[in-house]
């Protein structure tokens, strides 16, 4: 007496409560699954599939399979505006299963192209932005660009590209020339 996914034998999966929510959650009474594969620490009686990849229990938010151990799981909410994967709580900006303390919540703007920022930093997916300064920190996102830019330097991700790295119209976003 087996529990089967998608063709595949759940090892360890309890048969008579298995329930499958899509092609890639799964739970029965001991703990959620994420592509056949236990999520470790998950909780079965009250496991649940929210949207895209996060996943929930009383205790604690999954990302995927990760755990995502949040700081205040009252206040955790899933940002929807940018392909549901980032979300906050009260101390924590998270990026998929990433998390990054942040210093000022109530000053986090979600920018386009992975990043964000509050008063104090600026951040790209679980990184802090090092030398990135928020007050003049930017964004362009297009097709052709993906770029941020503060009154000193431009970034693409977490890094500092120079001038000579860019094309024509990156250029022109990053003031190359003047």
């Amino acid at each position: 007496n087996s529990a089967y996914w998608m063709s595949l034998k759940i090892k360890g999966a309890d048969p008579a409560t298995f329930r499958i929510f899509n092609n890639y959650y799964a739970v029965d009474k001991h703990r959620g699954y994420f592509r056949h594969q236990p999520i470790e620490g998950s909780d079965g009686e009250t496991f649940t599939y929210l949207n895209d990849n996060w996943s929930r229990d009383a205790h604690d938010y999954y990302y995927g399979s990760t755990p995502l151990k949040v700081d205040d799981y009252d206040t955790f909410e899933i940002l929807d505006e940018f392909l549901h994967d980032r979300a906050l709580d009260k101390f924590s900006y998270y990026y998929q299963s990433s998390k990054v303390p942040i210093k000022d919540r109530g000053s986090l703007v979600i920018l386009a192209s992975t990043y964000a920022k509050d008063d104090y930093h600026v951040y790209w997916a679980g990184f802090i932005v090092e030398e990135a300064d928020p007050q003049s920190f930017e964004v362009v996102d297009d097709k052709r660009i993906r770029l941020g830019r503060d009154k000193n330097h431009c970034y693409s991700g977490p890094r500092i590209v120079r001038c000579h790295e860019l094309n024509e119209e990156a250029r022109r976003y990053c003031r190359c020339d003047e």
